[in-house]
């Protein structure tokens, strides 16, 4: 951010700070700025950590998910009700397409 202000510059700036604030004044903007720039590093690296940490629970979460999908065959009971369904929608479009009351 500074990285293109020279040394003068700088202390131009200063000079014009005191002359603005007084020489008190400025010392606690100056301590308050370094202050809040430190809690900045720190509040950005707990957030850098906090990302890193549910990166991490994703990939384990992930991994035990996929072989159960490979590892658990279909319940049998679950494709006998699927299939008693498909009976009951076929004989329900059966007797609609007869003119035959729906079935409840």
């Amino acid at each position: 951010m500074l990285g293109n202000v020279s040394t003068a510059e700088l202390l131009i700036i200063l000079a014009v700070l005191i002359g603005i604030f007084g020489k008190k004044k400025t010392k606690e903007i100056a301590r308050d700025a370094g202050d809040a720039s430190r809690e900045l590093r720190k509040v950005r690296q707990e957030a850098i950590e906090a990302v890193e940490d549910l990166r991490k629970m994703e990939e384990a979460e992930a991994k035990p998910s996929e072989e159960k999908k490979t590892e658990a065959p279909a319940d049998p009971t679950a494709q006998q009700l699927d299939k008693e369904m498909i009976e009951i929608a076929r004989s329900k479009k059966k007797n609609e397409s007869k003119g035959g009351e729906k079935v409840a």
